[in-house]
């Protein structure tokens, strides 16, 4: 894929999820991310569209945590494609609108040119996918059903000691871990 831009609205094309057709799911592993423990997905709630790590933003003074990191994420590729067979209706994220005079004015532009069929802004796939797209089809897994799965950022909210129960996989975790987590987590890529 030639950039970023192209690589998110490659995500959000029905030519991608025709590929997976036949399966059932599919995971997306971007570099930066590890599996740790993939006993997780075999008790693992799979009927959701889309599964990925929780991500936490400020919304004036308080933070507003949701679904929607697709650098590790479990999806079903009919459900996707399901979706953009339809014409598309986006929803507004209030806690993401109501931060800046200009997310407001994006997301209105934006709802105006899906009506007409096509998008302006390229809001990031899993952003679309998790917080915009509008479709009583199409489901995203709850905040603790995908922590059970997923980490990020919770990585460095976590001490060392509360690392036994490990999650099916990490992304970004070199980003988010405290280095103590991070020798740890290397070691435990090591012994397998």
């Amino acid at each position: 894929l030639k950039s970023l831009d192209h690589y998110t609205r490659y995500m959000k094309t029905a030519e991608l999820y025709k590929r997976f057709e036949s399966y059932t799911h599919i995971l997306i592993w971007q570099d930066d991310a590890i599996i740790l423990n993939s006993e997780v997905l075999k008790s693992a709630d799979t009927t959701y569209s889309f599964v990925g790590a929780s991500i936490t933003k400020k919304f004036f003074s308080s933070d507003y945590k949701y679904v929607g990191n697709g650098g590790l994420s479990l999806r079903k590729p009919s459900d996707h494609l399901r979706a953009l067979s339809k014409k598309i209706n986006l929803k507004e994220p209030k806690w993401f609108t109501r931060v800046s005079l200009k997310n407001f004015i994006a997301f209105q532009i934006e709802n105006l040119a899906v009506k007409f069929g096509f998008s302006v802004i390229n809001y990031n796939e899993d952003f679309f996918w998790c917080c915009l797209l509008k479709d009583e089809d199409y489901t995203v897994a709850s905040v603790s059903e995908a922590d059970a799965l997923f980490w990020e950022e919770r990585l460095s909210k976590l001490s060392l000691e509360a690392l036994t129960d490990l999650p099916f996989g990490l992304h970004a975790w070199v980003k988010f871990c405290s280095e103590e987590n991070k020798r740890y987590i290397t070691s435990l890529l090591y012994e397998s």
